[in-house]
């Protein structure tokens, strides 16, 4: 893929903010540190799958290349072309199918845990499990755990999150990153 012309892209604030799921372009080496994760070169591009402010107040960026690596680099080092779920695609981001690189690295990397949905309680419940208001977020805990966590749809593999969300049942098997189901004590506590 060619880099794109960005004389052709307004250089805007809407542009400038980074999301989940943007079209990103390195421009240029970072010099921060990313612990285990690969820095980005310039000319690498691809998918943002996750981003974080460092302690020191650097904005961060993990961006999922078309070859599936992850690679990290800061904010100021990179320039959005697009976005997964833009209404219309551009040419930059037609060229690529990004749906497909992403879904392929979610069935790569995604570990399954067997929930439990929370029952709902109270005075009106409104249904008979714990969801968000917006209805993209749903209480559970892990099998072998009594702590109770939020998991967000954009953490669930999106066959499980489907299938959970149409079913009754109070336990389900889905697929989350392995950082999720670490930090949510799914393997014990961690040390």
């Amino acid at each position: 893929m060619k880099e794109p012309v960005w004389e052709t892209i307004p250089d805007t604030p809407e542009n400038r903010l980074l999301f989940k799921d943007d079209l990103v372009w390195v421009v240029k080496k970072s010099r921060g540190k990313f612990g285990k994760l690969s820095v980005a070169i310039p000319g690498d591009h691809g998918v943002v799958i996750s981003k974080w402010t460092s302690s020191m107040g650097s904005s961060k960026v993990c961006i999922l290349t078309e070859d599936i690596r992850e690679v990290a680099t800061t904010q100021t080092c990179i320039r959005k072309f697009g976005s997964l779920w833009a209404d219309e695609a551009t040419e930059y981001s037609s060229i690529v199918d990004w749906h497909v690189v992403k879904r392929s690295w979610v069935d790569k990397t995604y570990v399954p845990l067997i929930i439990m949905r929370e029952l709902q309680t109270g005075r009106r419940p409104k249904g008979k499990y714990v969801i968000s208001r917006a209805g993209n977020s749903m209480l559970i805990k892990f099998m072998n755990s009594d702590d109770k966590m939020w998991l967000s749809q954009d953490k669930v593999h999106p066959d499980d999150w489907e299938v959970v969300m149409k079913s009754d049942e109070r336990c389900h098997s889905v697929r989350v990153p392995q950082w999720l189901a670490v930090k949510g004590g799914a393997f014990g506590s961690v040390q």
